[in-house]
C-alpha cells in the first residue's frame, strides 16, 4: 500500500474513516518530514472558501494517536 501523502480517494478506499485538520501553507512541508518519521497516510485539500486559503490534512482516523505525536514534536 501506499506511503505518505496519497489521495484522497485512495485514502477513503482503506475504510478506515477520515478526520482532518488545518495547516497552513508555509507549515506544509515541516509537517511531511514528520508524517513520514511516523508513517502516516495523508492527503491535501486546498480550502480557498477561507481567505488566505488554508489547507486540511486528511488522515485516517485510527492514526489520531501517531498525528497527536507528529504534532507534538512538530
Amino acid at each position: 500500500p501506499p506511503q505518505g501523502r496519497i489521495k484522497i480517494k485512495e485514502l477513503a478506499k482503506q475504510n478506515a474513516g477520515m478526520t482532518n485538520i488545518e495547516i497552513n501553507k508555509k507549515n506544509i512541508k515541516s509537517f511531511e518530514k514528520y508524517a513520514r518519521k511516523y508513517g502516516i497516510n495523508y492527503a491535501l485539500k486546498k480550502d480557498k472558501s477561507k481567505s488566505p486559503p488554508v489547507y486540511l490534512v486528511f488522515f485516517k482516523g485510527r492514526d489520531q494517536d501517531a498525528i497527536n505525536a507528529a504534532f507534538r514534536e512538530f
